[in-house]
């Protein structure tokens, strides 16, 4: 028999989902975006499956060359 999932970690679940930050859910849910990935890493382990995949944005990448140019000494 399974044991039921808990509600809070379905909340904090959808409440990601909806705001699309772990960040913007702590604050709604007055919590600290370390307390929110750890209740999102205890939903992982009770469903045996990956949640969430931690990417950058598309838009991110110039960015991203700026700081491995500025790392490196080349010009921006």
């Amino acid at each position: 028999m399974r044991t039921p999932l808990d509600t809070e970690l379905l909340r904090t679940l959808v409440t990601i989902v909806e705001t699309e930050s772990f960040t913007a859910s702590g604050e709604k849910l007055r919590r600290t975006q370390p307390a929110v990935s750890m209740q999102m890493k205890r939903l992982e382990d009770a469903v045996g499956k990956r949640l969430f995949e931690q990417r950058y944005a598309f838009a991110s990448r110039s960015t991203l060359d700026k700081a491995r140019n500025l790392r490196f000494g080349s010009p921006v």
